[in-house]
């Protein structure tokens, strides 16, 4: 690794101050932007925050030493330390979001999802059941709730050249923000013969519950409604 130093004129530093102030130095001609400053005495390294000009140096930390007037070396900013302090960076705020638990892994991209103003706070998926169907919730808002009626519906009632059932009105297991898409279907029963499927009911979905009926080619068909609907938690 190659390292560059400079060393011309010599530098005045106070203990307990930020401020290195050079005599015969030329600091900004020189295009030095950043490093280390190494006091020759008893004292402690001073990284560069600011090249002020070519006789003012701002450091990152305060000299230790005595007050006085030494001579000094600047390790320039290499390839190499510029990349060890990315590094150095990158790991500092791995650390910090460690320690507030902003990472995801295993132990919390399942979990409870939450959101505050829209910003997700919580788990990235969170999933679950009730009576009234399966759900899952994602981070960024979306959700899926579908359910299968156990209820067998009958197409007896004749309509034109098909026959339907009975109105089924099934409540979501939990509830959408805005109206969802719901995408009707059902699963036929292994009696019925003919074409049987699954249509919206004359009845808007709402936000909470979705109406279902179903139609069949021949009368008697059977099936239980159900649906898949996607839509919004916040």
């Amino acid at each position: 690794m190659t390292t560059s130093y400079y060393s011309t004129g010599t530098v005045t530093v106070t203990n307990g101050s930020t401020a290195i102030t050079g005599t015969g130095t030329a600091w900004q001609t020189a295009l030095i932007t950043g490093g280390n400053v190494f006091v020759q005495a008893i004292g402690n390294p001073m990284p560069i925050a600011a090249v002020v000009d070519d006789t003012h140096i701002t450091s990152e930390l305060q000299w230790t030493g005595a007050t006085g007037t030494y001579s000094y070396r600047i390790q320039r900013d290499t390839a190499y330390l510029k990349t060890l302090d990315a590094n150095s960076a990158a790991l500092a705020s791995y650390l910090s979001h460690l320690a507030v638990g902003d990472f995801y892994g295993p132990a919390n991209i399942l979990g409870t999802v939450s959101q505050s103003a829209g910003v997700p706070t919580g788990a990235v998926i969170e999933q679950g059941s009730n009576a009234n169907g399966r759900y899952v919730k994602y981070a960024d808002g979306t959700m899926m709730c579908w359910h299968t009626s156990t209820t067998l519906n009958t197409a007896s009632t004749v309509l034109g050249a098909l026959f339907v059932g009975t109105l089924v009105t099934l409540t979501f297991p939990v509830a959408f923000s805005s109206v969802p898409v719901v995408l009707p279907t059902a699963a036929r029963s292994s009696s019925t013969s003919g074409a049987v499927w699954a249509y919206l009911a004359n009845t808007t979905p709402t936000t909470t519950q979705v109406s279902l009926n179903i139609l069949s080619s021949g009368t008697g068909g059977t099936a239980y409604p159900a649906y898949i609907a996607i839509g919004r938690w916040f």
